[in-house]
């Protein structure tokens, strides 16, 4: 509800609103786009749980390395497929603006992504 709430208040303050710009769309193929949602949100969920759970790291880092993987997984795949690495933020933007092309790679993509990410982590963790 929060995703869909908060494209509708950005349609109603962008005008005219471009829904290009509101919706996560991909600009490449399914295939890749996949494959790159995938890797982002494995990223995003290894560093979380390596910041977060680990008792050995730093806790007065951990908000700055997340914010840090976002940045980086928004910088690498950006111009790809405006990443989401969350299905409730591509649902949301998708109720609101109608653009639905591809959904299913951000509905799938990222939850596989992420229990890759948390399982690799605790593989390798000592």
């Amino acid at each position: 509800m929060g995703a869909v709430a908060a494209t509708f208040l950005a349609k109603g303050m962008y005008r005219p609103a471009d829904p290009a710009v509101m919706a996560t769309v991909p600009r490449v193929g399914a295939a890749e786009a996949f494959f790159l949602e995938l890797v982002l949100t494995f990223v995003l969920m290894f560093v979380i749980t390596a910041v977060a759970t680990d008792p050995t790291s730093s806790k007065e880092l951990v908000a700055i390395s997340i914010a840090a993987a976002i940045m980086m997984n928004a910088l690498i795949g950006g111009p790809s497929t405006g990443p989401s690495m969350n299905p409730a933020r591509t649902i949301g933007a998708a109720l609101a603006t109608g653009k639905y092309k591809d959904i299913w790679v951000y509905l799938l993509a990222p939850p596989l992504g992420a229990i890759a990410g948390a399982g690799a982590y605790t593989l390798i963790k000592p």
